[in-house]
């Protein structure tokens, strides 16, 4: 816990773990401790239900599983599954994470699949050949005008400041999951995104640390839980 805390101040400070038996129980380590926080937000969630009163939060979990029930009955419970635990995680994982080793290749990987997945966010799927487009043009900007040696400045200079701020908008691009958005729900909200929020730690925690595949294998498994309703179907 204290080694997961310093990374959140510092990053950037300390090498990759070497050696994927040392990686494995790095993962999965860090599986146990944001199982344990992830339990304690839910804990500190039904306190505030208790002391409030509050009922938004049926209101937006039932709209978070109804949004998965609807999904699961128009593609299938099997390809839900499918895109829930590998396609999406693996796809997050590239725009969110992988640029964040600063090196040039992942950048240019990663920020092209960051504007996609921000556009199917925010936009709708007819937008989908101007959006291939953008990202043509996002990989040719940084192909053409970025180099390693500006990609290495901007690490050490804003390094934390850029995780901390994707790890929120990782977190609020979720906030769609459940339901329309209500300023009633605000309670709600966040203890739901906070929950996503330090699952977004820790997916940077044991990408930093371990390596690309590691951090996709934690998201994999987390999502994997979230929808384990749907493995008996």
């Amino acid at each position: 816990m204290k080694e997961f805390f310093s990374f959140l101040l510092s990053p950037y400070d300390k090498p990759m773990v070497e050696g994927w038996r040392s990686k494995a129980r790095f993962t999965l380590g860090s599986l146990g401790i944001l199982v344990v926080l992830l339990l304690a937000n839910a804990a500190l969630q039904m306190l505030y239900i208790y002391f409030t009163g509050s009922k938004s939060h049926l209101e937006t979990w039932q709209a978070y599983d109804n949004g998965l029930a609807s999904i699961a009955k128009e593609i299938g419970p099997s390809f839900l599954l499918f895109y829930g635990c590998i396609i999406g995680p693996f796809m997050e994982e590239a725009a969110f994470r992988l640029p964040f080793s600063f090196k040039r290749g992942h950048v240019l990987v990663g920020l092209p699949i960051l504007v996609l997945l921000i556009s199917f966010v925010l936009g709708n799927w007819y937008l989908f050949v101007g959006v291939v487009i953008l990202m043509g043009s996002v990989a040719f900007f940084v192909r053409q005008k970025i180099t390693q040696e500006q990609l290495d400045a901007l690490k050490k200079k804003h390094g934390k400041t850029l995780l901390h701020s994707v790890a929120l908008l990782f977190a609020l691009l979720h906030i769609g999951n459940y339901g329309e958005f209500s300023i009633t729900h605000m309670g709600s909200y966040f203890f739901s995104i906070g929950s996503i929020l330090i699952s977004a730690y820790f997916f940077y925690y044991v990408r930093l640390r371990a390596g690309f595949l590691y951090g996709f294998v934690l998201h994999a498994a987390m999502n994997s839980f979230m929808l384990s309703e749907f493995f008996h179907n």
